[in-house]
């Protein structure tokens, strides 16, 4: 059960970076910083106050977060499902509402480090949710209520898991250290309806977005 707990507590969407929405305002040059902050108040913390600064509209922020909470949540139930545990959706979508509650009070700090080329490195570092305790607390509560026979049903076993998932994640404390990572940024223009923006944004944003969901749940392998 740790090694599913561990799972579904570490399922961040992987983010997707749509780099032509960030095109629309017609600001000169858009830092990594200001880039980054925006894709992690979205993709992380269902945040679309900084959206409109980069030329998202609401409309289409609040899009990008229903699609994030959409796959999440579909991911969490498979977790379970894919494990022969019942949970009902009420119950998931607690436990996405009680990470989220913990990953928006996660921080982000932006720092330049190098240059390779035309292109520019930045150190990405967060605050994060401590998963690897929270799996371990979780896991050593469900085994204690197996052992105690409050678990007799595998029909239990998923609501049980749940629930005490649940309460780990609303007691928990953001770490005080950080994790970090370094990513090559590189300076590209669009150009949407005749206005030019340059972004810095992540050269490889698959591994980009992997690495920042892994950060923010004190998942990170370097």
């Amino acid at each position: 059960m740790k090694n599913y707990l561990k799972k579904i507590l570490a399922t961040v969407l992987t983010l997707v970076l749509v780099v032509s929405m960030l095109t629309a305002c017609g600001t000169p040059e858009i830092s990594a910083s200001e880039s980054t902050k925006v894709m992690f108040d979205l993709f992380i913390a269902n945040d679309s106050s900084s959206a409109q600064s980069v030329g998202i509209t609401q409309e289409e922020a609040d899009e990008l977060i229903k699609a994030t909470k959409e796959v999440t949540i579909a991911t969490l139930k498979g977790v379970f499902t894919v494990n022969g545990l019942d949970i009902s959706d009420e119950k998931v979508n607690e436990i996405y509402e009680a990470q989220l509650a913990q990953l928006k009070k996660t921080t982000i700090e932006v720092e330049e480090v190098g240059v390779e080329g035309d292109n520019k490195k930045f150190k990405i570092s967060t605050t994060f949710v401590p998963t690897a305790t929270i799996s371990e607390n979780a896991g050593k509560k469900f085994e204690e209520k197996i052992l105690a026979g409050e678990i007799t049903d595998i029909n239990q076993a998923g609501e049980a898991l749940a629930n005490i998932m649940i309460e780990e994640l609303n007691n928990a404390t953001i770490s005080e250290e950080k994790a970090s990572f370094e990513a090559e940024y590189a300076l590209d223009k669009y150009d949407v309806n005749g206005k030019g923006t340059k972004i810095w944004m992540p050269v490889d944003e698959a591994r980009f977005g992997q690495q920042l969901a892994s950060s923010v749940t004190g998942m990170l392998i370097n």
